[in-house]
Order: structure tokens, then C-alpha cells, then sequence
């Protein structure tokens, strides 16, 4: 097939912006590198240098001895809140030393971040925008050592195959096990969408995918299920630090000491989310409306930090390239800020963040909406046509 000058600008695009991310990669693995005990990654890191002694990933005490001994000063013990199921991700790293392990967790985030702007590209007109690299929560993952990219790789491997692998798309859902709670508006909207377009081989490739990762944890820790239970009940992870996000936000200005005030969002989102699905079934698609649902899902999660915001991506990504400058600079000057805040006030907890997440429902939303209207008004194009269903 002869290359067409806009093909060759989209690879150019693509590379360029490549380059960028690797040498942004390099750039924090280098300047974080002494930081690497007191962020998140030393929790995978201890977690899975249990597994692989067969011991048990979650006991507080084995954690804490490992985390100090990796040179963790961290005010507390930093305790993996991930089920066994997920085990599978961080495992390989037990039987690496601290610093070629948090070397190698720094690629496969690098890797995971740039394969899944890849995955979307064929739902970007024209260049991929840089910022999508440069995302806030993107920049703050790397900084965290956060696994919430690889929870994304799985989103984006689902929506790119979908329609032509069903199975392969099922089973890609298996990286979504890291964090669950984060998609409570995906899981329904997708079992709707199963039974209505009877793609059932998307449901056997997820439960199939599940249940090997759920057993494979047995393999290493035969309690491992109880005691990760055994672990839940030791800590208070609504309570024990302040979280960034709408649904804390909520309780604090309310009644902080409730915290059955941070579901409130996700008992609205729910109902929501199944009449936006009502709405537009007949045209859904995984990389447009069901984007806005698994960044809704994020915004109303009750326990998330900034880090998760990535899963923002594919809303953004559909949104950004199919709006005028105005909002695009818009979307620069609170990206922007977005970062000045993070590393300003690096720590997780803190709520300087916890603005970001419903600027950017908002911001997607107001797009998604206009464009939607306009649609309506006026049959789309069949270049346009071609590229929005693609």
C-alpha cells in the first residue's frame, strides 16, 4: 500500500514524540532513582520478594524488614493493597535485586504508557498530541513507581480488539485485576454490551484470564487468599490517609469521619452510567462513550489518588484532536498546573490534586456533548465517518 503523506506525518508524529517519552523516561528513572525506596514501587518490590520465598506477600512485619532494608524511610509500612489475583504483574520482580527491579518496573511503565497512545491511534485524527505522553497522572505515575499504567495497557488492549478478537480482549481485562474498584461503572456497562452484541468470547477470555491468575497465586502461597483478607482487616485504607479525590472531598466537607459519605458518588454514577448506556447503545463505542464511562468510573471510585486519573487517557485522546485551540489550550494550562502541583506536593495523600479529576470529566464531557449535538445536527462526513468508527 503506497504511504500517503498524512500516514507518513502520523509515523513521524508518533516516533518524535517517542523519543521524547524515552528520553523523559531515562530522565525521571535517573533523577528518582535515590527516591525508588520511599515510593510505591518498594511495596511490589517486598511484596513479591515474599512470593518468592513462598511466604506470605502481605504479612506486615516480613513488608516492613524488607521496605527498611531496601532503605525505606517512609513514615509507616507501605502494605500492596492489590489481590493475589494480580500477583502475576509483580512476581518476576522478587527475583530481581531492589535496583535492577525498580530499573525494570520503570521500562515496563515507560513501555505500557507509549503501547497504549498506541493502541488508541487509530481513533486519533491526524498527529497524536504530545500532550498525551506528558499526561499529569502520567507524569505522576512514573514519579510513584505506580502500577495504574498497566491497569490502563489492559483497558486499551481491550478497546483496540474488541471487535476483531473478542477472546484475545477478554483476556487482556486480566490487568485490570491490579485495580478492580477503579472500573465499578465499567463492569456492568460491559456485561450489557456482551449480552447485547452476544460477544460472549470477550466474557470467556476475561473469566478465563481471571481465574489462571487467581489460581497461579496458589501456586506460590496456598493461604495466600486468606491472608490477604487477614491484611484488609488490619488496615483502614479510607481512613488512614486523606485520598485526592471527589469522593473524599465529599465526606470531609460533610462529616469527615463517615465514610459511607465517599459512596455517595458511585451510588449516583451507577444509575447514570446504565442510562448513558441506555441512550446511546445503539451507536456505543469502547473508544468514545465507553471511554467517558471508565473515566467516570475513576472520578467516582471511593478509594484513588492522582495517579489513577490515567485511565482519563483514552477520554482525552478521543476528545483533544476533535475540539478547537481554545480548549485544547485550555487542556494545556491545567495540565500544566497539574504537574507544578505534583511535584510541589509529591506526596499521594496530598489534596492539592483534588481538583483534577472532575476538570477533566468536565472538560471530555463538554466536548463529547458538543460534538454529539453536532453530530446530530448535521450527518457527519464519510472521512469522518470512517475514522470515528474505525
Amino acid at each position: 500500500m503506497p504511504q500517503t503523506p498524512g500516514n507518513n506525518r502520523i509515523k513521524n508524529s508518533i516516533a518524535v514524540a517517542f523519543l521524547l517519552l524515552v528520553l523523559f523516561g531515562v530522565t525521571v528513572a535517573l533523577s528518582s532513582q535515590l527516591q525508588s525506596p520511599n515510593r510505591d514501587f518498594v511495596e511490589y518490590w517486598s511484596s513479591a520478594k515474599l512470593l518468592a520465598q513462598h511466604a506470605n506477600p502481605y504479612d506486615l512485619q516480613a513488608v516492613q524488614r524488607l521496605e527498611h532494608t531496601a532503605g525505606s524511610r517512609f513514615n509507616g509500612i507501605l502494605v500492596m493493597p492489590n489481590p493475589p489475583s494480580s500477583l502475576f504483574v509483580f512476581a518476576p520482580l522478587g527475583y530481581l535485586p531492589f535496583g535492577l527491579a525498580a530499573a525494570v518496573w520503570q521500562m515496563i511503565l515507560l513501555l505500557a504508557a507509549v503501547g497504549s497512545i498506541w493502541l488508541l491511534q487509530p481513533w486519533v485524527p491526524g498527529r497524536v498530541p504530545i500532550v498525551a505522553f506528558f499526561l499529569a497522572s502520567v507524569v505522576d505515575c512514573f514519579l510513584a513507581g505506580q502500577c495504574t499504567i498497566v491497569v490502563l495497557f489492559g483497558i486499551c488492549l481491550f478497546i483496540r480488539l474488541r471487535a476483531s478478537q473478542p477472546w484475545v480482549a477478554g483476556l487482556a481485562l486480566t490487568l485490570t485485576v491490579l485495580k478492580p474498584h477503579l472500573l465499578s461503572l465499567f463492569w456492568p456497562i460491559l456485561l450489557l454490551e456482551i449480552l447485547r452484541t452476544r460477544q460472549f468470547q470477550v466474557a470467556a477470555g476475561a473469566i478465563a484470564g481471571v481465574a489462571l491468575a487467581s489460581v497461579s497465586a496458589l501456586a506460590w502461597d496456598p493461604h495466600i487468599w486468606a491472608d490477604y483478607r487477614n491484611s484488609l482487616h488490619g488496615q483502614n485504607l479510607f481512613l488512614r490517609a486523606p485520598l485526592p479525590n471527589l469522593p473524599n472531598g465529599l465526606r470531609l466537607l460533610i462529616w469527615p469521619h463517615s465514610v459511607w459519605l465517599q459512596f455517595i458518588p458511585l451510588a449516583l454514577g451507577v444509575p447514570l452510567a446504565l442510562w448513558f448506556w441506555w441512550r446511546n447503545r445503539d451507536r456505543w463505542e469502547w473508544h468514545r462513550e465507553g471511554a467517558l464511562v471508565i473515566a467516570g468510573a475513576v472520578l467516582v471510585s471511593p478509594y484513588s489518588f492522582h495517579i489513577d486519573q490515567v485511565l482519563f487517557l483514552p477520554a482525552i485522546l478521543y476528545c483533544y484532536p476533535r475540539t478547537n485551540k481554545a480548549m485544547q489550550g485550555i487542556f494545556w494550562v491545567l495540565n500544566g498546573l497539574a504537574i507544578f502541583l505534583i511535584l510541589r506536593y509529591p506526596m499521594l495523600t496530598s489534596l492539592a490534586s483534588i481538583w483534577t479529576g472532575p476538570a477533566w470529566m468536565a472538560w471530555c464531557s463538554f466536548i463529547y456533548w458538543r460534538r454529539r449535538r453536532g453530530r446530530e445536527a448535521k450527518p457527519a462526513p464519510a472521512g469522518e465517518l470512517a475514522v470515528s468508527r474505525a
